[in-house]
């Protein structure tokens, strides 16, 4: 939040993302305009990784479809709380397990309307898919028990249309082994299409310039540093921004800054 002489870096959040707010949830953001304040929220992906899409569009005549992929095994990361509701262990064909799934990743989903946004449109339907593999051993997880069998995979495509035509895409593949039933290739990297005239094909990998060197706390550090940082270095923007919520539409292209080494 910036303005009135303060500021606030704020990581995602559906409640932020989302750029059609009403109900309870308007009415608590309403004093932003009062305090001239202005409220942006952003992290690697949702965030990041979408305004690099509608970047990449700039060299198109006309976008048809986007996706963004995320595809990453991380099982390094599967123990920690903010995993729960994902339901990493739970038996196969568990009922409301992809309900649960929806409801835990729906940031993405709000994301959909600020892709389209600055895509210059407006979705009017959004569904989600879920699919999922299960391990096929006994895995040994710190804080997640995970047995062979169970879920240790999912596939999530959460999906905007305008017209009833499929116009962006978010599609999430989270792994926590490469053992799976079925097995699924993970990239490692955010996978970018902008289908349209011409079509863009992105790869992008966020990794450490030595990850040889690095201890598993400092591996496990950088997914905060990637989180923080497009909204970190979106604080100089949001504050000239006008009050009230803002998305990357609203704001320049953000970049980090060059600092010489000692």
């Amino acid at each position: 939040m910036a303005g009135a002489g303060f500021q606030e870096g704020l990581g995602a959040a559906r409640q932020v993302q989302h750029v059609q707010l009403g109900g309870e949830l308007a009415v608590r953001l309403r004093p932003l305009q009062e305090l001239n304040a202005s409220l942006f929220g952003s992290g690697i992906n949702p965030g990041w990784a979408d305004q690099l899409a509608a970047v990449a569009s700039a060299v198109c005549r006309q976008v048809d479809h986007v996706t963004v992929f995320e595809s990453f095994d991380i099982g390094m990361w599967a123990g920690d709380a903010n995993q729960d509701e994902l339901g990493w262990g739970r038996p196969a064909s568990d009922p409301g397990h992809a309900d649960d799934v929806i409801k835990a990743t729906g940031p993405f989903g709000d994301a959909l309307e600020a892709l389209a946004e600055l895509l210059g449109t407006t979705i009017d339907d959004v569904r989600c898919e879920v699919g999922f593999a299960h391990a096929t051993k006994d895995l040994d997880i710190p804080g997640r028990p995970v047995a062979s069998g169970t879920v240790a995979g999912l596939d999530i495509r959460w999906i905007g249309a305008v017209g009833g035509a499929d116009v962006v895409e978010a599609h999430i593949r989270w792994t926590i082994t490469a053992e799976l039933d079925p097995a699924w290739e993970v990239a490692m990297a955010y996978l970018i299409e902008v289908r349209g005239h011409p079509q863009v094909n992105l790869r992008v990998e966020v990794l450490p310039q030595d990850m040889a060197s690095m201890t598993l706390e400092e591996m496990l550090a950088i997914g905060s540093v990637i989180t923080a940082m497009p909204v970190v270095n979106a604080i100089p923007a949001v504050i000239a921004a006008r009050p009230g919520i803002v998305t990357c539409a609203d704001l320049p292209t953000q970049s980090s800054r060059h600092l010489p080494r000692a």
